[in-house]
């Protein structure tokens, strides 16, 4: 009965997308934002209906007037091949997975390759937190769906490009005020000169409270996000970066049993709440970016960042519950772009270097009831990325553009052990990748066109998970492989003549080797350790549509399918071959109904539901379905030289009970993270 359900949902939805791909009118915001827009997560410039690779964009225009501002999940909801969970507890971060890559992590992103402004968000090892993104700062998002190893080395399942800052013409002065159900409080400034003549600025700070739905799971946040760009000449440009954020406060509530969940929704487990588990944050970022155009059809392109992070964490257990790292990244990268005929056909290249280093200072302490005892692990990690890369694009026939793209990737990996009252347990590790793409795209017309390909990628374990070792001694787990993918895609993309409907269907394959999976042991509840599954496969469809119905009136749906399963896993003395992956459902629907007029007024209805998913690798335990549904209106005054727009919300309308993230493997049955019920926010914002 589902997967009937789910072949006629198809069916319908394409199908509109066909039939309005027929009509006629005007031109619209819809048009300009999906239609004229260039994107670079395919590293060269491509217009997104010719993209060779399954690729999404975020409608900034309703993330702008609607978002309440609290978590990134509003923008990637939205987007097809994405599922997110954990935006109520800001000690765990953000849990994005797109096509399964991430769904195996405890806390924050793995396997989906992050920039921000250009500049890797990502650790070298794999590792992305985003908490150091203003979610109301997004000026675009771009998502790559497909695998891309040839082109972002390791850990580049997908690729998220964030983009926060804005250079172009015009001044902008901006500070806004939101509040909100469980204490939420945010105060917002935004400063811009674009039109300052070689040079532009940009410069946003924001502080957020929230005292949380649950029991213990208070959380307040700086953020400091700032950038210029000098153009020396019509051919030499400069930006220097700059970001701050400084989190004294994120209680972890943790995960409970569904029992505890039914009696109390807002409860927390009692050992998060005994060790007060939680973590504080500081980081810090500088970076640079320098672009020498030679000519009208190359460029040099240099990058260079360092960011600089203090962490502290307590988990709920004393046996090195008390966690201190202090973490370096920087890295370096050289590219260059050229723009020519070969044989008389049109070919677009880039080919370029990059070193990526990492150093992890990493000291655990038993956690006395919260208080930081005795040393029980004390090691530096070492992580060092380096890649030679190149893909070309040419077009042999003018609506066929081939893609070839290849990377090699040289990986290693370090631990020295200071703590040497257990032993010495350092080591090493080295993996070297040569990781290759193949894609196409073709316009069959004005309104269609094909796309298709094949890509790879590989993901080293973080030096979180190689540390985490289930043999409870310091170095690395020596047992723990990377692991690799192949995917395979078609997709087929359509547009009417004048841009108001746009839609796009993608079928993948994915076929996967030693996946990394995680798991908990008995004594250590909340802790995760990871270990290698055989094989795996992951088949599904994407299917996103959008329309402009009116001048007014716009709608956005996307809809997702995942077939995810292991082939062969087989864990001390089990047998898991067969059973569905979990942390990742099969069926994802999303859909927003958006209004905007002249007079300032705006409105959106926005529907998501998230089919059934397992908690466990035995399959045993199946969360249900659940149906959230949200709903903002707003209005703008415009005076002279000042524009006011208040914007109210209620999230969760229907007080669905459901559960904001699922602890994948989880010891004693603690799967469940509750989210919120009914809740409400409302903003002022006073733009000058």
């Amino acid at each position: 009965m589902q997967n009937r359900l789910s072949f006629i949902l198809l069916s319908l939805l394409f199908g509109n997308t066909l039939l309005l791909s027929q009509n006629q009118g005007q031109d619209t915001l819809l048009a300009k934002s999906l239609g004229e827009v260039v994107v670079s997560a395919l590293r060269l410039p491509e217009n997104p209906f010719l993209a060779p690779s399954a690729l999404s964009l975020a409608d900034s225009t309703i993330l702008k007037h609607t978002s309440q501002g609290l978590a990134l999940n509003e923008a990637l909801s939205a987007l097809p091949g994405v599922f997110v969970q954990n935006s109520e507890n800001f000690a765990q971060d953000l849990r994005i997975s797109v096509r399964g890559f991430g769904a195996r992590s405890a806390f924050g992103i793995r396997g989906v390759k992050i920039f921000s402004d250009g500049i890797p968000e990502s650790t070298p090892d794999g590792q992305s937190q985003v908490d150091n993104l203003d979610p109301s700062s997004v000026q675009s998002l771009e998502l790559l769906r497909s695998s891309a190893g040839s082109l972002y080395g390791n850990a580049s399942g997908g690729v998220l490009n964030i983009t926060t800052l804005n250079f172009n013409p015009g001044k902008e002065a901006s500070a806004a005020l939101t509040a909100g159900s469980y204490g939420f409080k945010k105060y917002s400034l935004s400063l811009r000169n674009g039109s300052a003549g070689k040079l532009a600025w940009h410069f946003r700070a924001s502080h957020t409270r929230l005292n949380g739905f649950r029991e213990h799971s208070k959380m307040e946040q700086w953020n400091l996000n700032s950038g210029l760009k000098y153009d020396f000449s019509n051919s030499l440009s400069l930006r220097l970066l700059a970001n701050y954020v400084n989190s004294p406060v994120a209680e972890d509530p943790g995960s409970i049993t569904l029992e505890q969940s039914r009696a109390d929704r807002a409860s927390a487990y009692v050992n998060n709440i005994e060790y007060d588990a939680g973590e504080t944050v500081e980081q810090g970022r500088v970076a640079a970016i320098l672009k020498k155009k030679f000519n009208a059809g190359q460029q040099l392109e240099l990058k260079s960042y360092l960011t600089l992070r203090d962490f502290e964490n307590k988990l709920p257990f004393q046996n090195g519950g008390a966690v201190k790292l202090d973490r370096s990244h920087y890295g370096f990268s050289l590219g260059y772009l050229v723009r020519k005929s070969i044989a008389g056909l049109p070919f677009t290249g880039y080919t370029g270097a990059e070193i990526n280093v990492q150093k992890d200072d990493r000291q655990r302490f038993n956690n006395l009831n919260g208080i930081r005892g005795n040393t029980t692990l004390s090691q530096l990690e070492k992580f060092n990325e380096s890649g030679l890369f190149t893909t070309w694009k040419v077009q042999p026939a003018d609506p066929l553009s081939v893609r070839v793209s290849l990377r090699y990737s040289a990986v290693s990996i370090e631990a020295s052990d200071k703590y040497l009252a257990d032993g010495d347990d350092s080591g090493d590790k080295e993996f070297n990748r040569l990781v290759p793409a193949i894609n196409a795209s073709w316009q069959l017309s004005k309104e269609f066109s094909l796309f298709g390909g094949y890509t790879t990628s590989f993901e080293t374990p973080t030096l979180n998970e190689l540390s985490n070792n289930p043999l409870l001694t310091g170095g690395f787990n020596p047992e723990l492989k990377p692991q690799s993918a192949e995917t395979f895609e078609f997709g087929l993309r359509t547009r009417n003549a004048t841009k108001k409907a746009y839609g796009e269907i993608n079928i993948f394959h994915i076929r996967l080797e030693n996946e990394v999976v995680p798991f908990e042991l008995e004594q250590f509840p909340g802790r995760t350790f990871y270990r290698n599954s055989g094989k795996s496969s992951r088949s599904g469809i994407e299917l996103s549509f959008a329309s402009q119905f009116s001048k007014s009136l716009r709608w956005l749906v996307n809809y997702t399918y995942n077939d995810f399963k292991y082939k062969d896993y087989r864990p001390q003395a089990k047998d898991f071959s067969g059973n569905r992956q979990p942390g990742v459902p099969m069926h994802l629907l999303w859909s927003s109904l958006f209004y905007e007029n002249e007079n300032g007024l705006t409105g959106q209805f926005q529907m998501q539901y998230t089919g059934s998913l397992f908690a466990d690798d035995a399959n045993t335990t199946k969360i249900n379905p659940y149906l959230v549904v949200n709903t903002r209106i707003g209005y703008r005054f415009d005076l002279s030289k000042t524009s006011i727009h208040i914007v109210g919300g209620v999230n969760n309308i229907l007080d669905s009970h459901y559960f904001s993230n699922v602890r994948i493997n989880s010891f004693g049955g603690r799967y469940y993270e509750p989210a919120p019920g009914r809740n409400w926010f409302v903003r002022i914002k006073f733009s000058f």
